[in-house]
């Protein structure tokens, strides 16, 4: 349980699989927070606050690549 008068942050996971990469945003009033690829090769571009795309190298087509993205209610 949080104690009296603490901050609590909520936080949102969003994922994309695809060999082609993803372009993603957080919703309106969250800013991103974390942003990564599994297995960790390619790029992750963080556009804004609100905005990352994801470059992945090319893979297996058979393992699509992960991407995910963190957002927290600002």
């Amino acid at each position: 349980m949080a104690a009296a008068g603490s901050n609590v942050r909520v936080y949102t996971r969003r994922e994309c699989f695809s060999p082609e990469g993803c372009h993603m945003t957080c919703e309106q009033g969250e800013v991103v927070v974390n942003a990564y690829l599994a297995p960790h090769e390619g790029a992750t571009t963080i556009r804004s606050e609100r905005e990352v795309h994801f470059a992945p190298k090319p893979a297996d087509a058979a393992r699509a690549p992960l991407m995910v993205l963190i957002c927290a209610k600002e």
